[in-house]
């Protein structure tokens, strides 16, 4: 039981994304591509709720106007899946720029409509929320699950649309595409796609942590038996 509880903390996903953005204002348009890092760090609370750690660290730019915004930051968020609601919190912690996404869904979502509720802390301020009803595509061969919501809020300042399409392949995220608008004349279109060579560091990262455990119980066996042995 030790030995699980303490694999489970420290399991670490490090994956990276590749994509662009597409910010519009009151006419003016700029495209940015877009690098990102994400380190993934979980808990299981229960059966149906998890907390997921997420770093990131990336860069969107252009190079034609010599744009540059840094991407970095920390944040951890809350999910919970029952049969037909999903739950998610975030809660912004030292950050600048970050995209907030659900890297990490451990769950076998169900095909059909899901009643999706996304609430943003930042600090004790509730800063942001969306109501939406969602439909999910599960396919289970596969292990893959399609997550697409629209929301628009019509009682915020300001007034807002947002839609998304997210893509897991077994619990992570593969792709996400969103889209916002608001009554400022604010429309920013993202999209990301997981780059496929960095799926490995995951088992790299799982293996190096048993393997270091592994030599800990062993190094405390010896020791045992040392004292065990100098008492007689």
């Amino acid at each position: 039981m030790w030995l699980a509880i303490f694999i489970n903390s420290i399991l670490l996903f490090s994956l990276f994304f590749t994509g662009h953005q597409l910010l519009a204002y009151k006419g003016m348009l700029g495209g940015f591509n877009v690098s990102l890092s994400v380190n993934i760090n979980y808990n299981e609370i229960s059966q149906n709720e998890y907390n997921v750690t997420i770093t990131e660290n990336g860069l969107s730019s252009n190079n034609t106007l010599g744009l540059k915004n840094q991407i970095y930051g920390k944040y951890y968020y809350i999910v919970n899946y029952s049969s037909d609601h999903l739950t998610i919190t975030y809660y912004l912690l030292n950050s600048s720029g970050v995209v907030l996404y659900p890297f990490y869904l451990p769950f076998n979502l169900h095909n059909g409509s899901l009643m999706l509720n996304i609430s943003v802390y930042n600090g004790t301020k509730h800063s942001a929320y969306i109501v939406a009803n969602s439909f999910v595509k599960y396919n289970s061969t596969e292990n893959e699950i399609v997550l697409n919501f629209t929301d628009l809020n019509l009682t915020a300042n300001p007034v807002y649309y947002v839609s998304a399409l997210y893509e897991y392949k077994n619990g992570v995220l593969d792709s996400v595409i969103e889209n916002y608008s608001n009554s400022y004349e604010i429309f920013l279109e993202t999209q990301l796609t997981l780059d496929n060579s960095s799926k490995s560091s995951t088992t790299n990262y799982l293996i190096i942590t048993i393997v270091v455990i592994t030599i800990l119980v062993v190094s405390l066996l010896v020791v045992k038996k040392k004292l065990i042995l100098s008492k007689k």
